[in-house]
Parts: C-alpha cells; structure tokens; sequence
C-alpha cells in the first residue's frame, strides 16, 4: 500500500493511513463541509483515492457509490477495504450522463478540471433526489477574476493542464445558478464555507 502514490490520507478500517498528500481530517479538513450521509444514498462524483466515499461508509450512509473517468488502485483498495461501490461512469463533460437518482452528491474537487462545468453541474443536479443535496467544492481565483466572472485556462494553471476552469466565489455561485436555470429546477444554498484565504470554497445545495 505505501508504494502506491495517494493524493489523499484515507483512514483504514485496520487502523492505518494512507500516506497522501492532503489530510482532510486535520489541516485542510476546516475548509469543507460535508453534509448529513445518515441512512442516505450517496453518489462520489470524481472521487479519486476514495476518501469523501470512505467517509460516507463512516458516517453511516445507506450506501455509497464512487464514480471517476478512471479506476485507480488506490481508491480500489480503499473500495474494497470500506465496501462500496467504485465505478468508471466516463467523462461527466458529456451530455448523456449518470446512472440514477441519489439523496447525497458529492461533487468535491471537480469543477475546475471541467471544460463544459455548466454541463459537469447540470450532469451532478440531474443525480441528486428530489429534496437531495449537492454539495460542490472547488478552488477559486479571487484575485485574477472579477467578483462574478471565471477564468478559463487553455495552458496549465499551478502545474495542472486540466485546471481549465477557474472561477471567483461569486463566479462559482452564478455558473450552479445558470445550471439549474436550464433544468428549471428550484435550489437553495443552504450553507456555505471557504478556507479563510477564499481559494477554496464549498457550498451545500438541496435540489427541490
């Protein structure tokens, strides 16, 4: 397990942790929020190493399906280790896409890796449950974007050339609203969190 690489530090039910870069259960972990998965059907949209999936089991959701663009090994150790399910549901950019309908989405870290991000959120809200929540994190650009616009990155953007879509806080904010717009679907941001130096931020929404 060590020598595999791990992006997140996935608490293991043997005791272990994952040797990843980013411990959401200590430094980073004030910057999200993660909503009530209680008996709840949970959907993990680009869940990469499992951690948000494993959490879910944890906090003791009725069941749980992690779903990337690709299978990895470590999110399938930790599928396994955890029991839930880890699919490859292909690329949410698309028009037809998602299998079902879920009380919980977790839509974490995805948006910016998006080149169609109205068709990514429209694709997320169309999964969630009539009265279901959403909740979408992702990084933002306070500085380089204008309140209520978004930056749209051709070349790599801190070293990653799939961070095409960067968007202010209020940019985030208006492309869910265009969103649900096109669904014609009620919403209502519940609750909002950023990291304190606003380049991240997370927002929970129920989909009526």
């Amino acid at each position: 397990m060590d020598k595999l690489q791990w992006w997140h530090s996935v608490p293991m039910p043997d005791g272990t942790t994952t040797k990843g870069v980013h411990n959401y259960e200590t430094e980073t972990g004030n910057r999200y929020l993660f909503p009530d998965v209680k008996d709840k059907t949970v959907l993990d949209i680009g869940c990469f190493d499992g951690y948000w999936s494993a959490r879910a089991v944890r906090n003791k959701a009725k069941s749980v399906i992690a779903v990337d663009r690709h299978i990895l090994p470590t999110c399938k150790l930790v599928s396994e280790a955890y029991g839930f399910k880890y699919e490859n549901w292909g690329d949410i950019n698309k028009t037809l896409w998602g299998k079902g309908k879920f009380d919980v989405v977790l839509f974490y870290g995805v948006v910016y890796h998006l080149f169609n991000p109205v068709q990514g959120i429209m694709n997320a809200i169309k999964c969630v449950a009539p009265s279901g929540v959403l909740v979408v994190e992702s990084a933002c650009n306070q500085i380089a974007t204008p309140e209520g616009f978004c930056l749209f990155n051709p070349e790599k953007w801190d070293g990653d050339e799939t961070n095409y879509f960067m968007p202010s806080i209020k940019g985030l904010e208006n492309t869910i609203k265009v969103a649900f717009k096109i669904l014609q679907r009620d919403y209502q941001i519940i609750r909002q969190q950023d990291d304190g130096a606003k380049t991240r931020i997370t927002f929970e929404i129920v989909c009526k």
